[in-house]
């Protein structure tokens, strides 16, 4: 894979202080043991390989990279619009399990 960079100590200092020291994507400090290289078009996506930037990579705290995973950030995005929308009516199903207020059914839904 040509368009892999490999990063070397120097280029992370420089992505740590162009970033401030804080996640690409939330904006948190970053800790020693928090910080990990996530490439911005994930290399798994190969039909990507030929967009600008694919094999460039970033600094991200561990969780939004685990967040993140195999998305591009259009998609990523996407889902954190559907998850904001859908807020009000994910906390009701939440309760309504942790109140042990659903009852088995056999009636097919799907």
């Amino acid at each position: 894979m040509k368009n892999i960079k490999v990063l070397d100590r120097s280029m992370i200092r420089s992505l740590l202080i162009a970033q401030n020291g804080r996640c690409a994507l939330t904006g948190e400090k970053l800790k020693p043991t928090d910080v990990t290289l996530d490439h911005i078009i994930p290399v798994s996506r190969r039909d990507y390989a030929k967009k600008k930037g694919y094999g460039e990579a970033w600094l991200l705290s561990k969780k939004v990279n685990t967040l993140k995973g195999a998305l591009t950030l259009d998609e990523l995005y996407e889902i954190i619009s559907m998850i904001n929308k859908n807020k009000s009516k994910s906390k009701k199903i939440m309760q309504m399990i942790f109140d042990k207020k659903l009852k088995p059914t056999e009636k097919d839904i799907i």
